[in-house]
């Protein structure tokens, strides 16, 4: 997908701003972008319109934008709603090449704001006019001094400019992490909101500060996507970059969800498809705004870590505790030094606590020295890609600070390649020293602990090449199925094994006889199932007998299970005689289509608690082998298919080439299917494959 991002530089980048509904009153949203653009020292030239002045700010007015002598690149519409379409009008014979429009009052308010946000949108498609909004805050481009926003950011003075893009759905959210972002040092290059979304999306500014040479880092909050497609092509482009990609999705309930017509729908909502979309793409998910601002600002201050190794260093050992457990949970290694490497440690100080966590004790209170000298020991075992440095209180005493990291940075510089992260109280004097020797720190441990999980999360992602991209999957032609009807399950395994899916052997059959001499065949003990397509669920009807042993019990289980499907007054197209599979692990599989983000994959523990222990893994289709092989490793069960206590380990890359062809297959079949679901799915062991006892497919419907 082309995001076209070249097309964005007359709003990001531009070299001439028209204010449409400009104001001398700066407390004004008329107002306030004027005095910001002089302020903050805007290279361009800066038109006010406004009909009824002649000069705005000791700057020429002028009456319409019609009236500007020389092209425009960006429009800043600071005006009703009411007006807003006669304005882009205008702005669209005057060939602007983008705008920004703060007004409220459109597809939010109802019907008639719906249609005028439709009218602003075909007039700026129709005329190449990047918009941003409406019912924007707007932007700021730090590195140009462009202010494009009326938002009161500014107004305790131009924040550090740095290499952090940070890009908003929520004005005032955005403007909250900005705003904490400034507080705790951090720099930014870009500062953007987008409002209602009419063209300029989230993605679309992903993308922009993917290819940007002045943004390192990329932090985002979005509430919803309209167009999944462009959400991915944007997070593969800034993967591509290798720019971290730190994102706050709010809102977590399922879009339109319907009653769960298989174990699949119930078990894959819409933020566990966003959740799997953004491990793909290597972003790494937030939990909270200050979680969000406080990774982005580690990782453009450090960068990111080779690893998940960390080690712990302090002067109490309650602390180094407290860190070393939440690490831990975190799923952080804490590696120990070798016993060279402790004798070293103790030969400076015989009572120092040298196993991770390292406690140097208090005596840094008289040695000072001592700091450089354990973290150089430590970082010379090798084993460590990153630390964790608890300074207690001292970061609160300018003097004291000052002094201990200066003794720190010559071991910063001499290991370049392993972030370091502090946590200590401060003052606002004081965080300005970590800052400005980029050395990020926490008045909370487990803040620097979840900070550090993420820069393990980024090194660890980015070791891969690049996303996966497949050949082309051919679609499959209408197979003419019944909107939202079922498949029966014979129905549905013919597919599968059409794709070398494997399945049970089996056949629907109409007679007793005929069971028999089937059951007969592929040799008892066999199962019988009734197929009916008003019945999703076999077991919950009680037309599934298992462990069928010889022909009077076929004849006897096929009379039942007639009779239970006319009782229910079900449509009844056969009984299915199935081979009876025994041993292997219970596993489920499935795929769902997302209106978003198109086919599912999902992965389970099976059977009859698969909806009780939501022990699953899911990812987007088409998926690599080795995708799938990591979402197998993230199960809570995935202990028990490597072989626990003397068990076999199970065939794990026969159910993960089965993953990667039932994604395929939900690709090929996207235009027709909606949920796919096989459960149970027996996995054996080593070299013994798989096997779908049960499966159903659910037309789009």
């Amino acid at each position: 997908m082309n995001l076209n991002t070249e097309s964005l530089q007359a709003l990001f980048k531009p070299k001439s701003i028209a204010v449409i509904g400009a104001s001398a009153d700066i407390k004004k949203i008329g107002g306030r972008p004027i005095a910001f653009l002089k302020q903050f020292g805007f290279a361009g030239n800066i038109y006010p319109i406004n009909p009824a002045r002649s000069e705005i700010q000791g700057l020429k007015a002028y009456p319409s934008i019609k009236d500007v002598p020389e092209p425009v690149d960006l429009a800043l519409l600071a005006i009703p709603a009411s007006m807003a379409v006669e304005a882009i009008k205008q702005c669209a014979e005057q060939k602007v090449g983008a705008a920004v429009m703060f007004s409220a009052g459109f597809a939010e308010v109802g019907k008639e704001g719906i249609e005028a946000q439709e009218a602003i949108r075909l007039i700026a498609k129709e005329n190449s006019i990047r918009l941003l909004g409406p019912n924007c805050l707007g932007f700021i481009n730090l590195t140009d001094s462009v202010m494009g926003s009326f938002a009161l950011l500014m107004q305790k003075g131009v924040p550090n400019i740095g290499r952090v893009g940070l890009v908003a759905q929520s004005g005032l959210t955005g403007a909250y992490m900005f705003s904490r972002g400034r507080e705790i040092g951090m720099g930014f290059s870009y500062w953007i909101s987008t409002g209602n979304e009419v063209d300029v999306q989230v993605p679309d500014c992903i993308a922009y500060l993917a290819e940007d040479p002045n943004t390192d880092v990329i932090a985002v909050q979005v509430e919803g996507t309209k167009d999944g497609e462009r959400m991915k092509a944007a997070l593969k482009l800034a993967f591509e970059k290798r720019k971290p990609v730190v994102f706050l999705k709010t809102g977590t309930s399922d879009v339109g969800a319907k009653a769960a017509a298989s174990h699949t729908a119930s078990l894959v909502g819409s933020d566990a498809v966003y959740d799997s979309m953004l491990k793909q793409y290597g972003v790494y998910r937030a939990k909270t705004l200050r979680e969000l601002v406080d990774v982005a600002y580690t990782v453009s201050q450090v960068g990111i870590a080779q690893g998940k190794r960390v080690a712990v260093f302090t002067n109490s050992g309650g602390v180094g505790i407290l860190t070393a457990d939440e690490l831990t949970e975190l799923g952080m290694e804490l590696p120990q030094m070798s016993a060279a490497g402790q004798k070293k440690l103790l030969d400076l100080l015989s009572y120092a606590a040298v196993t991770n966590p390292i406690d140097v004790t208090a005596q840094i209170g008289t040695q000072p020295e001592l700091i450089p000298q354990f973290l150089d020991i430590c970082c010379e075992e090798g084993i460590f890609d990153q630390f964790i440095i608890f300074l207690g209180y001292s970061g609160a005493q300018k003097d004291i600070i000052s002094m201990r990291l200066n003794l720190i940075e010559p071991v910063r510089k001499k290991y370049k390649h392993i972030p370091m992260l502090f946590t200590s109280l401060y003052t606002e004097e004081t965080r300005q020293i970590f800052t400005e020797n980029k050395m990020p720190v926490f008045e909370d441990p487990l803040e620097a602990a979840i900070a550090a999980k993420a820069l393990s999360y980024f090194g660890e992602n980015f070791k891969n090449k690049e996303i996966y991209s497949p050949a082309a999957i051919t679609p499959a032609t209408d197979p003419g199925w019944t909107p939202g009807v079922a498949l029966t399950e014979d129905t549905a395994k013919q597919l599968l094994a059409k794709y070398s899916i494997p399945v049970t052997r089996e056949k629907t059959v109409f007679s007793e006889s005929d069971a028999v001499d089937f059951a007969a065949q592929i040799g008892f003990p066999v199962v019988l199932k009734g197929m009916s397509p008003d019945i999703l669920h076999k077991t919950d009807a009680g037309i599934v007998y298992l462990n069928v042993q010889n022909a009077e019990e076929v004849k006897k289980a096929f009379r039942e299970i007639e009779d239970k499907i006319k009782n229910l007054k079900a449509k009844y197209i056969g009984v299915s005689v199935q081979e009876m599979v025994t041993g292997g692990l219970e596993l489920i599989v499935g795929t769902k289509l997302d209106p978003l983000f198109g086919p599912t994959v999902m992965v389970g523990m099976g059977g009859i608690y698969t909806e009780v222990l939501h022990d699953t893994s899911i990812r987007l289709a088409p998926i690599h082998p080795s995708e799938a092989e990591k979402m197998l490793s993230e199960l809570k069960a995935f202990p028990i298919l490597k072989g626990v206590r003397g068990e076999a380990r199970a065939d794990i890359e026969a159910l993960a080439q089965l993953l990667v062809d039932i994604g395929d297959f939900a690709v090929k079949y996207q235009d027709f299917i909606s949920d796919i679901d096989m459960n149970p799915v027996k996995v054996f062991t080593e070299g013994k494959g798989v096997r779908i006892v049960d499966a159903l497919i659910i037309p789009k419907d």
